[in-house]
């Protein structure tokens, strides 16, 4: 399993505007963050978190509109027992990846601004973690017991890292007709110009990746985990899609200008 990149330039991608709504954004912020914050997680776990977060957010945005009414299955206690990880500032229960070994999956993926002492502690920990999906668990009817070891749940209802990956890939595209001043922000004549308009949705979804790995390497030598997570969220809020207030918001898309991403860098990087 593999997320795209891109091969483009810092100038090249600050002139790039994507179109895409909130949440894959979200999920976007979650999947590169966690690259840094918990660096010993495959792919497909950081996948399967990612998207964990990004539905809490949706069912708790949706009560708040008045989408949904009652209590979640978090409210009402289907966490209780499980461990929890906070990405994004928000706890999410997760499960341990029952057999999980570190392998090929996480080759070249150590991150610049981690010291030698917490790489080693990463790999030597091997503990892999899946996003619970509580809303499918609650429906399932299969309450979760305090003690009872993972070992013996079978069948618990996860966040699949195949279904958060496809959603990634499919849910940004390049803005037609960029204005005059993100036009001004392109390469030199003698560069390829990027054509967004007859660009791929993976192509996109692989500029705005290759940015957040550039900012959150800007600041991973300087901040706590713990810090990095908290301004994350923050930085999202800055560049997150204007879109509708209320209901008529909900789901609508709008543009994210990645020059905007990038001066999130940290400013002597």
């Amino acid at each position: 399993m593999s997320l795209p990149s891109s091969s483009l330039t810092e100038s090249q991608l600050a002139a790039i505007t994507l179109q895409t709504n909130r949440a894959p954004l979200v999920l976007a912020f979650a999947v590169a963050l966690l690259k840094f914050t918990m660096p010993s997680q495959p792919l497909s776990s950081r996948l399967s978190l990612a998207q964990a977060i990004v539905s809490a957010n949706s069912q708790t945005k949706a009560r708040s509109l008045g989408l949904e009414t009652g209590k979640s299955a978090e409210e009402e206690g289907w966490t209780q027992g499980q461990p929890r990880a906070k990405i994004l500032g928000r706890e999410i229960a997760v499960m341990k990846r029952v057999g999980w070994k570190a392998d090929a999956e996480d080759a070249g993926d150590s991150k610049r601004g981690l010291d030698d002492n917490q790489k080693a502690a990463d790999q030597e920990d091997g503990m892999a973690f899946w996003g619970l999906d509580l809303e499918a668990l609650r429906r399932s009817n299969e309450p979760l017991a305090a003690g009872k070891s993972n070992s013996e749940r079978t069948g618990l209802p996860i966040y699949r890292p195949e279904a958060a990956r496809s959603y990634l890939l499919k849910s940004f595209s390049f803005k037609a007709g960029q204005s005059e001043a993100e036009a001004a922000a392109s390469p030199p004549r003698n560069q390829p110009l990027l054509a967004p308009t007859a660009a791929s949705s993976e192509e996109a979804a692989g500029a705005l990746l290759k940015v957040l790995d550039l900012v959150y390497d800007s600041w991973a030598g300087t901040l706590p985990v713990d810090e990095l997570d908290r301004r994350a969220w923050a930085w999202y809020l800055r560049v997150r899609p204007d879109v509708a207030p209320g209901r008529a918001g909900w789901g609508q898309r709008g543009s994210v200008r990645l020059a905007d991403v990038l001066r999130l860098k940290r400013a002597d990087y």
